[in-house]
């Protein structure tokens, strides 16, 4: 699914933005394929934003139907009628903080795949930060989670 929704976007050239420049959320609908919200985008236009779920794999023919929409909105979006498409972003992943350690940010990719499968439980989690390569003075974890 997630290889699929990364080919469409390239193949359509779609235009990537910051998921960080969108604020304040208010969920205006829901689908079984995704959730769309009216967000303000860089301060200044109101849009809708249609957000993919991730953690629950979609039917098929609803997915495709979200895929199609990608193929054609970019296409129609100029006419009068028809809602402008201005792109797309990818999930609400905040970059790590400078000066977060190489382990702590390799975990947090692992935690954010868009395979539940492939994501750490939380026995994983903690053996690795555990670690004594991450368990440091600096980075200690409180007790009651050790």
């Amino acid at each position: 699914m997630a290889q699929e929704l990364e080919n469409v976007i390239l193949e359509q050239n779609l235009v990537f933005h910051n998921y960080a420049d969108f604020a304040a959320f208010n969920k205006i609908d829901e689908g079984s394929v995704g959730i769309v919200y009216k967000s303000m985008w860089n301060n200044k236009l109101m849009v809708a934003l249609k957000c993919l779920k991730i953690d629950t794999k979609p039917e098929e023919t609803e997915f495709q139907q979200f895929v199609r929409e990608l193929q054609i909105l970019p296409k129609v979006s100029q006419h009068q009628n028809i809602v402008k498409f201005y792109g797309v972003t990818k999930g609400k992943r905040e970059a790590p903080v400078n000066g977060t350690p190489q382990q702590y940010v390799e975990l947090y990719m692992l935690c954010w795949d868009d395979s539940p499968e492939k994501r750490p439980d939380i026995k994983k989690v903690l053996e690795i930060l555990n670690k004594p390569s991450i368990n440091d003075s600096r980075y200690l974890l409180p007790s009651y989670l050790s």
